[in-house]
């Protein structure tokens, strides 16, 4: 072996005794703790069921957003300072709220197999409360001669 290949080689060999012991020690740790799903920490979940509280939480979060809504626009207000039990209480928005995120998944999933949420509530609201008919956003739609569509009439 050639004096200048010895530290290299001493190097590698350092590197892969390092890595061997950090993969066994790694494998002898008890698996990491089974994450607390959404129906198991909250009452009366009923749409976003299956997923780990803290994406729970965050879709929670996001629901409100273009309204600058917080919990209670939805939610029962507690009449007693920290009783959460009341925000399982039934409301219409909640219903609405759950109708709504049915019917993305729905199209998610007829439509685009459903592995990413290629339409979400913005898709539609663009952060308002009622979404505008998109239709009428390039003008009104006429048949052309050859039968298609344009905006206004115009041949495409």
């Amino acid at each position: 072996m050639n004096l200048a290949s010895r530290p290299l080689v001493l190097g590698a060999m350092a590197t892969i005794a390092l890595w061997l012991l950090n993969t066994s020690s790694a494998a002898g740790q008890a698996a990491p703790a089974k994450q607390l799903m959404s129906e198991q920490a909250f009452k009366n979940v009923t749409v976003l069921k299956g997923i780990p509280v803290d994406e729970f939480m965050a879709t929670m979060g996001s629901l409100p957003h273009p309204r600058n809504y917080n919990c209670i626009d939805c939610h029962a207000e507690p009449k007693v300072e920290g009783d959460w039990s009341v925000f399982a209480e039934e409301t219409p928005r909640k219903e609405k709220a759950r109708r709504m995120i049915l019917m993305v998944e729905s199209i998610n999933k007829t439509n685009f197999g459903g592995s990413a949420a290629v339409v979400t509530c913005y898709t539609c609201h663009r952060n308002v409360k009622r979404p505008q008919d998109s239709r009428r956003a390039s003008g009104p739609v006429s048949r052309t001669r050859g039968g298609t569509a344009s905006a206004a009439g115009r041949s495409q």
